[in-house]
């Protein structure tokens, strides 16, 4: 080939390449890209007002651009964030993931050469850092309108902001829509460079335009459903304040999520309009919501997950699960109430419960008579004489009764699309339905919204429940530390349903230093298996303790008995009990002299055996915030037994008991902790009172800085147990790290004789508070301020403080 020849095709070759990638390049900077004032909302504010009327003055350039409302970060709070071209970055050289590296200019000639060669897939996907971000100072503005410039402009990258005068226009843009988003429609601001990566911005707030007027309307049930009610008289915004978009949007969600989860499903907007008129600043919010009508639960219907297999409980013992009855009025609370109630039995491996409901009615808003003008954008208004719309150009555009709307099938009114969609979901969910347990499902009316028979129709929506417990027996295997019991060991295995009547049985097992334990329970639900529970249980439990004067005290105690725990959810629990208790006591005082035994010690290295039959009888409730690491919460409880001689037991008797504890978070990093545990035994001869029920203070669970059951009456130096109980605690806590609590606490009572004539013991100390995946952990070093030789004690404890 001439060398002309192979010159040309050389470069006809190079050029094509050249070619691709300019198409390429075009193809990208045509490509459809993010645009930094999108709005991710339902509302816009257009500015329709004179350029000299909402002047933003910097350098020789002057923006206006819509305001795109945003609701704030979290609920409950007053920033507002405008919306963001990009996901928001931090500083940081957080790698992401990228498409493999561009192709370089001479493997693009090569593979144009060879183009018959596959092209190499072997590459990776190569992990490019995060471009970083500008950080942003703020002058002169408030502090909801400088939060919310800064979240919006740290957006932009360090290489967008170099050419700062070709990305001025774009950061004015943001920072209006950020000033509006809060309120402040007349903002001016102006920009500077400080580094490389600071932008300064100066503001001139300007007065905020404020809510003049809010008309909320309900119609339809839900004009007289109290959630509703409370609603319309607390908003999110009230007149007077600033008009913040997010607030706005807030309670517009607030009406369409109450709707959805109370059973509106054929509710929708007629007006969702704001109209916010400049100069005078003023914002007029209507709100007009139709729920119509409210749909009711229908039958529920349980299947087996594993196609016709029989259900593993009988639906009647199901029935008692559920917080609803066929006919109530829907609740989105009340299929999770269901939920969690079939999952706290413990019967079931899977649960799933669902409820086919209509798909919401498409929002075609419109403007009526009865309220202002209605759309989906918000209008600032000029104030003119006509008091009418203005354009930017001043021109005045022709009145219109509705706005632009979705085209919508004008036949199908809004109960024939839900009868639509619901009747296609229920066919699909129990078809050829059998063996389900309660019910099966009868067909749905549902009659056309406009018809005279409105309200006489039925709306129902049926649940349909699967249920599966294939693996009804677990086994747990915990180990733990306490400063009293040293390390531990504990287990549990429970069979979860041993047959269709709901019974179950558990068994528990401990092991420490001072303490072996047995424990076995056999349950049969009465009614609810949460509320209403009959237990048989039987029991072993070795304990050592360390008495005073070298005297080392060993109980054995056998306990047989039942009990019924009545415990309706969120109300006081009630248990109802009777159990028989053989305690065999020995000890080691070989070389002590009886004589100076006090009752029950006062035959040296002989067992004593000592028995009672309790009747007994149990309040307690529990209300608490924050989970397995409560903020606050509140637990008190109530206990009698009583027994006789003449019923074996070995004293007449009647034992008193209370309990309090309480927690309570405030000002974010503080926290108090109290508790107090009293108690008294009434009986006309004490010495004859089992000693294992008698009353004992000291260790990690009562006074700080004491051994475990070290406190009580003394005779003869030995501790023989109190008659009566009273200790408190107060603890102060403060939070110097997330998760992390600094202690200080005091502790002080004692287990009293008759008249409460032993010495008070106080412990304090301080400590440290982690709060755990597993609960909260405690270390504590405490010492017993009351006594001449002061003992110190390390505290450790896992377990929630209530």
């Amino acid at each position: 080939m001439p060398i002309s020849r192979f010159s040309s095709f050389v470069w006809m070759v190079v050029g094509a390449s050249l070619t691709s990638t300019a198409i390429q390049a075009s193809e990208l900077a045509q490509s459809p890209s993010i645009d930094s004032t999108q709005n991710t909302n339902n509302t816009n504010t257009q500015v329709n007002t004179d350029a000299s009327n909402n002047s933003s003055t910097s350098s020789d350039e002057t923006t206006t651009t819509k305001a795109s409302a945003v609701p704030p970060p979290e609920a409950g709070t007053s920033s507002v964030v405008a919306p963001q071209s990009a996901p928001s970055t931090s500083n940081t050289d957080t790698p992401v993931v990228t498409p493999k590296a561009k192709p370089s200019f001479f493997k693009r000639v090569r593979n144009t050469i060879f183009f018959w060669r596959k092209p190499d897939t072997t590459e990776e996907y190569v992990a490019m850092p995060a471009e970083p971000t500008i950080s942003v100072k703020v002058n002169g503005a408030p502090e909801e309108l400088e939060t919310n410039l800064i979240e919006t402009l740290k957006q932009v990258t360090i290489s967008d902001f170099e050419d700062f005068q070709f990305g001025l226009p774009r950061f004015r843009s943001l920072a209006t829509d950020a000033a509006q988003a809060v309120g402040y429609y007349d903002a001016n601001f102006r920009f500077s460079k400080k580094g490389t990566d600071t932008l300064v911005i100066d503001v001139v707030p300007g007065d905020p335009v404020k809510v003049a007027s809010q008309k909320i309307e309900i119609t339809g049930e839900a004009a007289k459903d109290k959630p509703f009610i409370r609603l319309q008289s607390s908003p999110d915004l009230q007149v007077g304040d600033i008009f913040n978009h997010g607030e706005y949007e807030k309670t517009k969600n607030r009406i369409i999520n109450m709707a959805t989860d109370r059973g509106y499903f054929l509710g929708h907007f007629l007006a969702h309009d704001v109209q916010v008129t400049l100069p005078t600043k003023t914002a007029d919010i209507v709100l007009a919501y139709e729920s119509g009508v409210r749909y009711k639960f229908g039958d529920v219907i349980y299947k087996n997950t594993n196609g016709s297999a029989k259900l593993p409980i009988k639906p009647e013992v199901l029935a008692t699960l559920q917080p609803f009855k066929p006919g109530d009025h829907y609740s989105a609370n009340a299929l999770a109430k269901l939920s969690r109630n079939l999952l706290d039995t413990r019967y079931f491996n899977n649960v799933q419960v669902d409820a086919p409901t209509p798909d919401a009615l498409v929002d075609d808003a419109t403007s009526t008579p009865a309220v202002a003008t209605v759309s989906s954008t918000a209008e600032i208004k000029q104030a003119t004489d006509s008091n009418t719309t203005v354009s930017k150009d001043g021109a005045i555009p022709p009145k219109t009764n509705e706005t632009e709307s979705p085209t919508v099938n004008k036949d199908a009114t809004p109960a024939t699309q839900a009868k639509t969609a619901l009747q296609g979901a229920i066919d699909s969910s129990i078809l050829n339905d059998q063996n389900t347990g309660l019910a099966t499902v009868k067909a749905v009316d549902i009659k056309d919204d406009h018809s005279p028979s409105t309200s006489n129709a039925k709306y129902s929506i049926p649940v349909i429940v699967l249920l599966n417990a294939d693996h009804p027996n677990s086994a747990e295997v915990g180990l733990g530390f306490g400063t009293d019991t040293g390390p531990r060991i504990r287990t549990q295995y429970r069979r979860a349903l041993i047959n269709d009547s709901g019974h179950s049985f558990d068994a528990n097992a401990e092991a420490s230093k001072i303490r072996k334990a047995l424990d076995v329970k056999y349950n049969i639900p009465l009614g609810s298996p949460l509320e209403d529970v009959f237990s048989v249980f039987g029991g072993f439990e070795d304990e050592k303790l360390n008495e005073t004067s070298g005297l080392d005290v060993n109980t054995k105690t056998i306990t047989v008995g039942a009990q019924r725990a009545v415990k309706p959810a969120g109300d006081w629990q009630r248990t109802y009990s009777i159990r028989y208790r053989l305690d065999q006591l020995e000890n080691n005082a070989l070389n002590v002299d009886p004589s100076t035994l006090p009752p029950p010690f006062n035959v040296a290295g002989i067992s004593t055996n000592q028995q009672a039959l309790l009747f007994g009888f149990g309040l307690n409730k529990v209300t608490s915030k924050g989970g397995i690491n409560p903020t606050s919460g509140f637990r008190q409880f109530y206990q009698i037994d009583t027994g006789a001689k003449t019923a074996f037991s070995d004293a007449n008797m009647v034992i008193l008991r209370a309990g309090f504890r309480g927690l309570q978070s405030f000002a974010e990093k503080h926290q108090i902790v109290a508790s107090a545990d009293l108690g008294s035994i009434i009986t006309t001869n004490f010495d004859d009172v089992p000693y294992n029920l008698r009353f004992f203070a000291g260790g990690d669970q009562s006074i700080r800085g004491f051994d475990y059951k070290s406190l009580s009456t003394q005779r003869n130096g030995y501790n023989i147990g109190g008659q009566n109980l009273a200790v408190g605690s107060f603890e102060y806590n403060y939070l110097f790290k997330p998760k992390w609590r600094g202690a200080v606490f005091v502790d002080a009572g004692n287990a009293f004789d008759k008249r409460f004539t032993d010495p008070v013991k106080v412990g304090a100390g301080f400590g440290v508070r982690w709060a755990s995946p597993v609960g909260p952990v405690r270390v504590d070093i405490a010492a017993g301020v009351s006594e001449r030789s002061v003992p110190v004690r390390l505290v450790f404890y896992i377990g929630a403080p209530l």
